[in-house]
């Protein structure tokens, strides 16, 4: 899967500047990423082409996202269960300050699911 990091740390500006689109354009956005697969698929097809296991569009947010404005969160099986090892079974284990910040966000996902405010849906 493309990511918009050259490095661990490292952002590709350029790369994300030309992928980019304001929230107004994000269908503008969609439909220059899949012109060449839109011209093949039924319009009933679409929303299946952008929101899919093989690709997305990687959504760079502005603002901070409200819990109310989350619907779904999907996340792959195995990176699920990747996760859920290291934040409930690995205790003995020694991690770095952005891995305690991955499992932190990752039982708040678990928690605000709990709560009803959105559903995991693992792909």
């Amino acid at each position: 899967m493309k990511t918009y990091m050259l490095t661990d740390t490292e952002v590709d500006f350029k790369r994300l500047q030309q992928a980019a689109a304001t929230h107004s354009h994000n269908h503008y956005l969609a439909a220059v990423k899949h012109a060449a697969e839109v011209v093949t698929l039924r319009s009933d097809d679409w929303p299946a082409m952008v929101c899919c296991n093989d690709c997305y569009i990687e959504a760079v947010f502005i603002k901070d996202v409200e819990l109310l404005s989350i619907v779904t969160v999907r996340i792959r099986d195995a990176e699920y269960k990747r996760l859920v090892s290291l934040a409930f079974e690995e205790y003995t284990q020694s991690h770095g300050d952005a891995t305690h910040s991955l499992k932190a966000d990752f039982v708040r996902i678990l928690r605000a699911e709990n709560d009803g405010h959105y559903g995991v849906e693992k792909v």
